[in-house]
């Protein structure tokens, strides 16, 4: 991973997988603050594992919200990005 994802200056605020991910799904959603990231785009470059360890921590630490959980539906996960990270 350490080719794909550039390294952080101040890493106690993300892990290094949630850094490449939110970097990831900034690329994806083209400047939209809703958007989708299916699992053919993380799975280039993150396990299935590491990627729900990665969205889970985003969304603790404010960086995104859930908006649509479509597992069941087999359809991708609707994403927004969220500022609650700023501590308003």
């Amino acid at each position: 991973m350490s080719e794909i994802c550039p390294t952080l200056e101040n890493e106690s605020t993300l892990s290094r997988a949630a850094f490449c991910m939110y970097t990831y799904m900034l690329l994806e959603s083209g400047g939209k603050q809703e958007f989708k990231m299916p699992r053919g785009k993380y799975g280039k470059f993150m396990s299935a594992g590491g990627a729900y360890k990665a969205i889970r921590e985003l969304v603790e630490k404010g960086f995104i919200e859930i908006v649509e959980q479509n597992k069941n539906l087999r359809k991708a996960n609707v994403y927004r990005f969220s500022t609650r990270w700023k501590g308003s």
